[in-house]
């Protein structure tokens, strides 16, 4: 008699089971979509070509254009919010922004910020001056106003390099690359640093890295030259 009633009480408990585990489903189900649907808030700043923000304030350059696309394909809502870069990473910290793009890794960096594995662009940073002078080494920045953009991965690296060689050059933190570039211009800053894609999207034609290639050299340099 027991037994019967065991096995006829089985059926109500796997029946409240399933009905919890239904619930528990459509809960998850509903609560993914609250989450699509909440618009992924990223900071774009001024830094083309990779990322900026065209004459007619839409969101343009490689990262927009990838993101967009991964966007597209899991359902995300994008919400692009303009600042100037340093103050851009300091709201992912704070969770006021969701993502950033076109962050050079660090690991002071991976201490704050979660970074995605893939590398979406490779790049390299040089440091520039006007026509007419000429860095032959680190040292040459000793006590010369050097540009940077306050917070680059750029203005890291030449403090450290400074630091390291025991030089004394003044730094003139600006918030983006156009202002440096201007102070160039203008004679303010002795020498900036900054990478290969913003230098060509100032409207320089080509870039030669140093050291010097012997053996490309001349092809690279004659490929600028007028054709007769």
């Amino acid at each position: 008699m027991k037994q019967k009633v065991i096995q006829n009480s089985q059926h109500p408990i796997k029946s409240l089971l399933i009905v919890i585990l239904a619930i528990l489903v459509i809960q998850a189900q509903l609560v993914c979509h609250s989450i699509a649907s909440v618009p992924i808030k990223v900071g774009i700043y001024q830094n083309e070509p990779k990322v900026y923000l065209d004459q007619q304030g839409n969101p343009a350059g490689l990262f927009p254009e990838i993101l967009n696309v991964i966007a597209e394909e899991e359902d995300w809502e994008l919400e692009y919010i303009p600042c100037i870069w340093n103050e851009c990473l300091d709201k992912v910290e704070s969770g006021e922004l969701d993502l950033m793009v076109d962050v050079a890794f660090s690991e002071s960096r991976a201490q704050r910020f979660n970074f995605n594995k893939e590398v979406v662009l490779g790049n390299w940073s040089r440091v520039y001056t006007r026509d007419g002078i000429a860095i032959r080494s680190t040292l040459g920045l000793d006590r010369k106003k050097i540009a940077v953009v306050k917070g680059s991965i750029q203005a890291l690296k030449v403090k450290a390099n400074a630091q390291a060689f025991d030089i004394l050059p003044t730094f003139i933190e600006t918030e983006s690359f156009a202002t440096v570039f201007d102070l160039i211009e203008k004679g303010e800053a002795y020498a900036m640093a900054g990478d290969r894609e913003t230098i060509l999207a100032t409207g320089c034609e080509g870039y030669i890295e140093k050291p010097i290639d012997p053996d490309s050299f001349v092809e690279q340099v004659r490929g600028f030259l007028p054709q007769d």
